[in-house]
Formats: C-alpha cells, sequence, structure tokens
C-alpha cells in the first residue's frame, strides 16, 4: 500500500501510520474482538435491521464453484464482509443451471438445443444467474440464446437459491449454502435468536437507508376501479400527456421518457433502441386527445414507470395509488404490474373488458415502480392515458403497513409502540421478538408512524405557507367580521399563530404548484419597498417584484407601485417574501399527513418555531409560543429527533 500526500518524519510517526490502517481494516472487516466477539448488522426477513454483537463463530457448509462443482468449506464471521442466505436453498438446481450455461458454448448443436430448452424450465428461479451469464457472454449465439430464455422468464430476481458470501472484502462473490445455524445475538442488552427461517443478511456494513427492503403484505393490495378524486384525492397527480410540465405542447414523435421528471417518474419501453412518445389515439379516458406508447414499433414492448423524487431522477420514490386509462385491448391481455424498492411483485391487475378500461392499484407496500405487460398471445398492443398516482415520497420516508418504524445510523427498526423520553428512544414489540429496547435518539434519527395508522390528508382548500426555519403550514384567512382584531393569515392547526408577510419564505395557494425561483432571483430588493414581494413571471424562469404585500382576511394584496393586485390564499401563485433558506442538518422536524413540516428547536436548529414537549404511542404535544398542542398518532407520519 502506498500512503500519498503525507510525509512523515521517522519509525514511531510510520507505526502509528500502520496502526491506525490496521485498525480502520479490523473495522472494516468486523474483525474479532478480544473476547471473541463481532459486531454486525443484521437484515431481518421482515426489512428490519439490528445491530448486534455476535460469538465470532465459523459456519461451515458447501461453496460452489462457477462450473457446478460443490465441496465443503467454512467461513469465520470475522473473516466475512456480507453473507446473505436463502429462505429455501437449492444446490441441485442452482449447479444444473451452472452446468447447462456452459453447455450453451458447446461445440455440438445438439448439446446446446438441449441445454436451452432445460435452462427454459429453471429460468424462474435463475433469472438472477442467467443476466449475469449473458453479461459476460462473448459468443454471439450464447448470448441470444440467453436473451430468448430471458425473455420468456417470469420478471423479477426470482427467489435466491443459495447463499451468497463476500469474504475478506475482495468483493467477489462466494456461492454455496451454510448447514442449518443458529446464533444468540446481543442487540444492546437485549437477547435475540437469529436463524435462516428470519435472517436475510448479516453484514460488517451499517445498513444504508435508501436501501429498503419491500415487504409482502399478501392481501393489503386493492384493485381500483376508477380514477375519482374520492380514490386518489385531491392532491393526486394527473398526467395527460398533452403538455409538458413547462406548458409545451406534445407530438407525436417526441421522446418523453424524461420530460415528467419534474412531475416524479420517467418511463421507459423494453423495445430495443425505441423510445416513448405521445400518439393521437384517443383511450376514451377521462380527458381524452392524446395518449402514450412505444413509438416505433408502435404501441408494442412493456412501459416501465419508474417513481422518483419531483425534480430529481436520482433520488427513487414510491407511491402507494396508481393507475391509467387503456386502450385498446382484450380480456386478460394487458396487466398491471406493481412491484417494491428490491424488485418483488406486489401486484397484478389484468384487463377485464374490451375496448378501453381504467387499470388501478393500492398497495400499502410502497411502489416504487409499475410495469404494463402485454399478454402477445392474445393482444400485444395499447396504448394508456391519464396517468394518476398520490405524491411520490423518497424511499427513505416510507414506513410498515402494521408497525412503527425507527431509523438509526445503521439501523431501521420495527415495533409495536415507540416514546422519546429523556434523550432516548424506548421501544416495545420488537418484529425480531425483543419485548423491549432502549436506544439514545441521536440527531437524525427518525420515527415513522405505520402506514395503516396514518389517515388520508384534509381536502379542504388552504394556503401553504414557508417559514425560514424550514416549517410549512397549512393556513387561512380569518374574517374581520369574526374577530377583527385577528384579522389577516392563521396557521389552521395553531389557532392563534399569526402569519405576516415579512416572517414568511413564501406563500402558495393549494390550487396552485409551488414553483421555487432560479438562483438569485431574489437577490435585489425593489427600491423604497415596505415588504417586498416577488410571482412568477408565467412562461419565463424570472420573478416580478412588489413593492408591499399584506394579508386581509380574504387573501394576499400586493403593490408594485404602478399597480395592484389581489390573490384569494387558497389560489394564489407562488409568492415569496425573501430568498430560500436551506435547512439544516439533521434538525429535528415532524411531519404531519396533512403535508405540514414543524422544525423543532434542538442542537442543530435552536431558532426553529416549535418545540416537541412529548412524544408516544397516541401522538406528539407541540408548542409555538404561547401555542400548545397535541397532535394524535393518526395525524404523524414521521418525527425526527431534535
Amino acid at each position: 500500500m502506498t500512503v500519498r500526500g503525507q510525509r512523515y518524519g521517522g519509525r514511531a510517526s510510520l507505526r502509528a501510520v500502520l496502526f491506525a490502517l490496521a485498525l480502520a481494516a479490523a473495522w472494516r472487516l468486523g474483525a474479532a474482538e478480544p473476547d471473541g466477539q463481532v459486531v454486525r448488522y443484521v437484515t431481518f426477513r421482515d426489512g428490519a435491521v439490528l445491530k448486534v454483537t455476535l460469538p465470532d463463530t465459523e459456519l461451515k457448509g458447501e461453496r460452489v464453484d462457477a462450473d457446478g462443482t460443490s465441496k465443503p468449506s467454512a467461513w469465520k464471521l470475522s473473516r466475512t464482509e456480507t453473507l446473505d442466505f436463502a429462505a429455501q436453498p437449492d444446490l441441485k438446481i442452482y449447479t444444473a443451471a451452472l452446468k447447462l450455461i456452459a453447455k450453451l458454448g458447446d461445440d455440438e448443436f445438439g448439446v446446446r438445443e438441449q441445454a436451452a430448452k432445460e435452462l427454459e424450465k429453471l429460468a424462474p428461479k435463475m433469472r438472477g444467474e442467467l443476466a449475469k451469464a449473458y453479461t459476460g457472454a462473448e459468443d454471439t449465439e450464447v448470448r441470444n440464446r440467453l436473451a430468448q430464455i430471458l425473455a420468456q422468464a417470469p420478471a423479477g430476481h426470482g427467489e435466491r437459491l443459495t447463499d451468497e458470501l463476500i469474504a475478506d472484502g475482495n468483493g467477489a462473490p462466494e456461492h454455496g449454502v451454510v448447514a442449518d445455524w443458529k446464533l444468540t445475538a446481543d442487540a444492546g442488552g437485549a437477547a435475540v435468536d437469529l436463524d435462516r427461517a428470519h435472517v436475510l443478511r448479516l453484514s460488517a456494513q451499517p445498513f444504508k437507508h435508501t436501501e429498503i427492503l419491500g415487504k409482502d403484505d399478501g392481501d393489503a393490495t386493492k384493485r381500483l376501479e376508477n380514477d375519482d378524486e374520492a380514490t386518489f384525492g385531491p392532491g393526486a397527480t394527473r398526467i395527460d400527456f398533452e403538455k409538458a410540465p413547462d406548458g409545451t405542447a406534445l407530438t407525436p414523435g417526441m421522446d418523453v421518457g424524461r420530460t415528467f421528471v419534474p412531475k416524479g417518474f420517467t418511463i421507459s419501453t423494453s423495445a430495443a433502441g425505441a423510445i416513448v412518445s405521445v400518439n393521437n389515439y384517443d383511450v376514451q379516458g377521462r380527458s381524452r386527445g392524446n395518449s402514450c406508447a412505444t413509438h416505433q414499433p408502435l404501441w408494442e414492448g412493456e412501459l416501465t414507470i419508474r417513481f422518483c423524487a419531483p425534480g430529481r431522477p436520482d433520488v427513487p420514490a414510491c407511491v402507494t395509488r396508481v393507475g391509467f386509462w387503456i386502450a385498446a385491448v382484450q380480456p386478460d391481455g394487458t396487466a398491471l404490474e406493481a412491484y417494491d424498492s428490491k424488485g418483488k411483485r406486489i401486484a397484478e391487475i389484468k384487463t377485464t373488458k374490451n375496448p378501453n378500461e381504467f387499470l388501478g392499484v393500492r398497495s400499502r407496500t410502497p411502489i416504487a415502480y409499475i410495469r404494463v405487460v402485454p399478454n402477445v398471445a392474445i393482444d400485444p398492443n395499447y396504448t394508456i392515458d391519464d396517468l394518476v398516482f398520490d405524491a411520490p415520497r423518497p424511499l427513505e420516508e416510507y414506513g410498515h403497513a402494521e408497525l412503527a418504524t425507527l431509523w438509526l445510523p445503521g439501523e431501521r427498526i420495527l415495533c409495536k409502540s415507540a416514546r422519546l423520553k429523556d434523550g432516548r428512544w424506548e421501544l416495545e414489540g420488537l418484529s425480531c421478538g425483543i419485548a423491549k429496547l432502549a436506544r439514545t435518539a441521536e440527531p437524525g434519527s427518525s420515527l415513522l408512524t405505520s402506514l395503516k395508522s396514518q389517515k388520508d390528508p384534509p381536502a379542504d382548500a388552504c394556503c401553504w405557507a414557508r417559514l425560514p426555519d424550514g416549517s410549512v403550514l397549512r393556513a387561512s384567512g380569518r374574517a374581520a367580521a369574526d374577530a377583527p382584531d385577528r384579522e389577516g393569515l392563521y396557521s389552521i392547526r395553531f389557532a392563534t399563530f399569526k402569519l405576516e408577510p415579512a416572517e414568511l419564505v413564501s406563500i402558495c395557494g393549494s390550487e396552485k404548484e409551488y414553483r421555487e425561483p432560479p438562483p438569485k432571483a431574489l437577490d435585489t430588493k425593489p427600491e423604497g419597498a415596505k415588504t417586498p414581494a416577488w410571482t412568477p413571471v408565467e412562461g419565463e424562469e424570472k420573478f416580478n417584484p412588489w413593492l408591499d404585500a399584506r394579508f386581509s382576511a380574504k387573501g394576499l394584496d400586493l403593490d408594485s407601485g404602478k399597480e395592484k393586485t389581489a390573490f384569494p390564499y387558497e389560489s394564489a401563485p407562488p409568492v415569496f417574501f425573501r430568498p430560500l433558506v436551506k435547512p439544516k442538518r439533521l434538525a429535528g422536524k415532524i411531519a404531519l399527513t396533512s403535508g405540514e413540516t414543524l422544525m423543532l428547536k434542538g442542537v442543530n436548529n435552536p431558532d426553529a418555531t416549535f418545540e416537541l414537549a412529548a412524544l408516544g404511542p397516541d401522538g406528539a404535544t407541540v408548542k409555538q409560543g404561547a401555542n400548545e398542542v397535541r397532535i394524535p398518532v393518526e395525524d404523524l407520519m414521521s418525527v425526527t429527533a431534535p
């Protein structure tokens, strides 16, 4: 190893460097402590992740080489980087498939043909290995055969047939089967039993929160029969494929694969070399007009709609409701397939009639992407319109269907109830079998309530107010006749919290799309301004300045010095009163099902507007000045420790 960028002056310095490197390597590999223990992060099959201490055990079993031969082997935990366990390992099928893949390159045509036929039978359980073989194959015929087999195999990854191990940080996975094993680990004062039936992975590395494992909740999916507001809610995103998010008209032949990233999704086709475009076929759904399909070969292939954070294609996101109108179709001719974040199919909704139909699904397991899959034997062609889905949320924001989820550095703990008290999370009824467990409430650690407990957001019109600390509140005006001394804009939840333009970042009506200003758009304060404000110019990347802004009981009054205008709160465009403020890192906050965010006072954000007084299984108590409000658990989505 070469150490660059530093000059060391003697043996003492060199010894210090070598010692530091040894410590780093020991931590990375999870080397055994003097008492024969190792620290590991356990991923359970229900998606929970727990940091534990284990005895440095030697696990024995069989290892399978690339040619399909197997031999006895042993792996010591302290020399193991990751170990992924198959729920029901089957070395017989796995080794047979490896040998068949090798035969695809045999000199005899008959041997190649027979191997391909046998692999077609094994493909549903070997899709992952077949995909790897396809990627690494250099022979054209071998690649073509593997492509044909993969095309006929069911989508998804299939069940793992072997245990997969990466040892000593070398990055090369070994396949095999660890013999029946059971271990007892210490989770920080509480014992937990580990075995193949419950454990998916043992890792020396902390769990990354973006690697959420989807959970199959069985019957917790429902076919949605229509696309009305009662089904999807008033805040649903609706795409009619007539215009791009920036207002540009869409025409046949335009590639729309990434056009709707600002809305929170990308769309692609399985047709080789093809793009996804709009066409003028009328599906006769909600909006009529354009629809969307593969462009050349028209209407063929499988469409994949993958969700992302709006405007951030690099941030995977999920929804819980999604649907679209589709035509021209036949019964059982086309299916909507929904997948979780790990590629596991969680729902399949098929067409039941012709010529058109609405296909929709609701799932308690977050949906990371959907596929539109034609049954080519019945009906290979289709086009879709009027895509609708609830707001995409980043994966890490999702909780469990039935249990509360506690996010800690490297851990994802599922439990029946939790409370925050004296700087510690107190948990009960953990999914891994532990009755009670306590963890330090480090800044940034978050508790998500169960999806089952969360109620739907309110449908009544309101105004959204953004505060300098990053808080976002639902607000409405107060009529002078009702309370002359309280005329203006008030928080709906904190009834006496009056909001003033000079104390806000922005407001935006619920009927308008919030639009952040470009950099430096608000840097210049209008000359002679009292309470300055800026509003967007339609179709342009700039904002108009106003000299004065005032809140009345009914709405916002703006004055430029040359003209005056007024907006009802519920339909106001984005109006900014100061530049955006970036939220502080690891700041405490409460996210509510209503869409509101309450930033909490704490070590990382001492000037925040709100203070968390209590948090328990039934809800939270929050203070704002003289206001003290009890927030029931059904209104809570997540709480991040201040």
